[in-house]
């Protein structure tokens, strides 16, 4: 597992978008990114093979869950988790920088993918049907543990400094910058 300042940006437009590979296994792939203000992220998609997790470090997220979009902002301390079939999407809506983690477990080839060694990973269009209710969606700030099938997060420790239990066991620790 890397610290931010360790890993090499994968994306860098100037300050706009910045995007760090953390840890990349078969079982999960964890990245840190920082997005500039108003900057765009994931239209809605869906994961048919794994979960989706976000927790923000910094700023703000704000999250579209649903077909219809639900929107939802997160800050600091925010864990979002978005299991399988779950309609979402994300940007920095607000005026100022968002950095946050984004865990993929599994992995599905994410940041293969973000390298450019792979065309696609799990990430499709929103289904005809709506895909499963937002209303599974996980959303907690504080130290919390959130569970789904694929995904185990525990998250502790002081606002500038923060410990995540994964659910294999590893531990990935952040510092604020």
């Amino acid at each position: 597992m890397l610290r931010p300042d360790q890993a090499r940006p994968i994306s860098d437009r100037s300050a706009a978008r910045v995007v760090k590979i953390l840890l990349e296994s078969p079982e999960l792939d964890v990245t840190w990114s920082h997005f500039g203000p108003h900057e765009a992220g994931a239209d809605l998609h869906v994961h048919h093979e794994h979960d989706d997790g976000f927790y923000v470090l910094e700023g703000e997220l704000t999250f579209s869950v649903g077909v219809d979009g639900f929107r939802l902002t997160c800050g600091p301390g925010t864990l979002v988790v978005v299991p399988v079939g779950v309609v979402h999407g994300f940007d920095n809506a607000s005026d100022a920088d968002a950095v946050w983690l984004n865990f993929h477990a599994p992995s599905t080839g994410f940041a293969a993918y973000l390298r450019g060694e792979r065309e696609t990973f799990d990430s499709h269009q929103p289904p005809a049907d709506g895909g499963l209710p937002e209303s599974l969606v996980v959303v907690r700030k504080g130290d919390v543990r959130v569970e789904t099938e694929r995904l185990s997060v525990r998250v502790q420790g002081k606002p500038d400094e923060q410990s995540f239990a994964l659910g294999d066991g590893r531990f990935v620790n952040v510092r604020a910058r």
